[in-house]
């Protein structure tokens, strides 16, 4: 999980990993706001058999979410561009984008 490691390694001072260039996008969403909207479709009879998306659809890039987290933390820690191959092996490729979509 990203947001997790990029704090953790802001705290303790460490480059924060950004795999491949740091252009994928990502939607990211507060786990109590899914939680809250959970509650109010489970009390929503007009929602029974519906299909509700209840992500976020802002998207933001790896490199711009990890240069938040050293803002947030106000940490002096650097962000580190490691490729696909030399974290993972020959052959992967990270997702462009991974966006909820209604």
């Amino acid at each position: 999980m990203v947001v997790p490691r990029f704090v953790r390694q802001a705290i303790e001072g460490r480059p924060l990993t950004v795999y491949g260039d740091g252009s994928q996008l990502r939607c990211f969403t507060n786990v109590h706001d899914v939680v809250v909207a959970l509650m109010a479709l489970a009390a929503t009879p007009a929602a029974i058999g519906e299909v509700v998306n209840v992500g976020n659809p802002r998207e933001i890039s790896i490199r711009d979410l990890a240069g938040s987290r050293v803002r947030d933390r106000r940490s002096n820690s650097s962000v580190e561009l490691v490729d696909y191959e030399s974290a993972y092996g020959k052959g992967l490729r990270g997702h462009a984008a991974r966006a909820s979509r209604t």
